[in-house]
């Protein structure tokens, strides 16, 4: 059976990922976020909540023991040696939940997506054919996640200076995603890549 074809997607934080993500389902791509089994792999494995109350304090879970990912957030993106702590623990788990729904969806998809913010953070680029980074305005990217996740400035800016640049990501990719308008341009762009750079490497 042929190989799946692996794309990263990837991109700053609320640059726009999801929304490429699902136009490229749309288009036939397995789709896997690296943020969704991050959260299985924290709140679904009780050593590793365990591990979190031992590391940083019983003030990161709620009344019925459930742990509250934005506080938390909030601290490590605040504390850069604690979230390095917090992200050596975490990987290695993620990793591997992630190579191995990566298997499960190559036997149903020739294409197969896997979004997430840091892929060139965790060095893992090399593990996929085609690298796709979204860039969109820094205030863009401000608008949507004070909307969205009611973050103040600071919040934001801790967020945004824990990732590598997008302009380096953008340096480093097969392609480029520009998320400064609408969405029918969004779905334009996405189609072209897929028409240019997908198409030829799965007839």
């Amino acid at each position: 059976m042929k190989k799946a074809l692996l794309i990263g997607l990837t991109g700053g934080i609320a640059s726009g990922k999801t929304e490429a993500a699902e136009i490229l389902r749309k288009l036939g791509a397995g789709v896997i976020s690296a943020d969704s089994i991050g959260k299985e792999v924290m709140e679904n494995n009780p050593g590793m909540l365990e591990w979190v109350r031992e590391e940083y304090g019983d003030e990161f879970f709620d009344h019925k023991g459930k742990l509250m990912r934005k506080k938390l957030g909030d601290f490590v993106f605040s504390h850069s040696d604690k979230k390095k702590i917090l992200d050596e623990r975490i990987f290695p788990p993620l990793y591997e939940k992630l190579k191995d729904t990566i298997a499960a969806l190559s036997e149903k998809y020739s294409v197969i997506v896997v979004e997430a913010a840091l892929l060139f953070e965790w060095g893992i680029e090399s593990d996929f054919d085609l690298m796709v980074t979204v860039v969109s305005p820094v205030e863009n990217v401000y608008d949507r996640l004070s909307d969205r996740d009611e973050f103040d400035n600071g919040q934001i800016r801790n967020r945004m200076e824990s990732q590598i640049p997008p302009e380096e990501k953008a340096k480093r990719s097969s392609w480029v995603i520009h998320n400064d308008s609408t969405i029918k341009d969004l779905e334009f762009q996405i189609q072209r890549f897929w028409r240019v750079k997908v198409e030829p490497l799965t007839i």
